[in-house]
């Protein structure tokens, strides 16, 4: 066992919603070594989401801590969360979150500039396949396309950690496991360590490791010894 990327104990997440406390973590406890490819999976909420939102510094535990590559998120505070988010985390979500006025190519380089390095936006196009599409607006490209894009301005940051939630939930299934097979596909080539949130089971089959969530705790951690490619998932 290499490194660990991600560590997080005990983590608690209340919020108040008037009166009634809802728990949306209740000590949830793992680790998650360098470079691999980890499905958080769960029903509709199991804590998933609030869980890769704190790991993603969009949000803060109530208690417990989250350590990512060495360093204490769960303790840090702006503007020191959003160095973090900027330095180490790329996102990718189900509804894309495109720049609606802007081309496929602005929109990474948009990131890209944050990061100084935007004039790599059509290389990174390129390389999710998207080479001919780069003044293309959000509006004239397809779901995938879109997600393809946003994998692209994920990828610009050259972050320590992916964290995408319910990548494939807005495509169709083919769609679908292009995308997953190109998250795969970077998670490999780049060492890069990945955490995918879904509710679908079959997605689980493709990770390394699958962590298991319901009402806010770790139920299951599992590690596949033989991941199988996208291309036969099944749902």
């Amino acid at each position: 066992m290499g490194k660990t990327a991600v560590s997080c104990q005990d983590l608690q997440k209340h919020y108040e919603m008037g009166e009634v406390i809802v728990k949306a973590l209740r000590g949830a406890t793992f680790d998650v070594p360098e470079g691999s490819l980890v499905v958080l999976l769960g029903p509709s909420g199991s804590g998933k989401t609030t869980l890769l939102n704190i790991i993603g510094g969009l949000d803060t535990p109530t208690s417990g801590t989250v350590f990512v590559d060495g360093q204490e998120v769960s303790k840090l505070v702006e503007p020191e969360l959003t160095q973090y988010r900027r330095g180490k985390v790329g996102f990718i979500f189900q509804f894309f979150n495109l720049v609606p006025t802007l081309t496929a190519e602005e929109n990474v380089a948009l990131v890209g500039e944050l990061a100084g390095n935007a004039d790599e936006a059509a290389d990174l196009l390129e390389r999710v396949g998207l080479g001919e599409r780069l003044e293309y607006y959000p509006a004239e490209l397809s779901g995938g396309e879109q997600q393809r894009v946003a994998i692209a301005r994920a990828l610009i940051k050259r972050p320590y950690l992916l964290l995408a939630d319910e990548p494939t939930g807005n495509l169709d299934y083919e769609t679908g496991l292009m995308v997953l097979q190109l998250i795969r596909d970077v998670s490999d080539e780049s060492d890069l360590t990945v955490l995918m949130v879904t509710h679908n089971a079959a997605i689980g089959q493709m990770a390394d490791i699958v962590i298991s969530l319901r009402s806010g705790h770790v139920e299951d951690i599992r590690q596949n010894e033989s991941p199988l490619p996208p291309s036969e998932l099944r749902w």
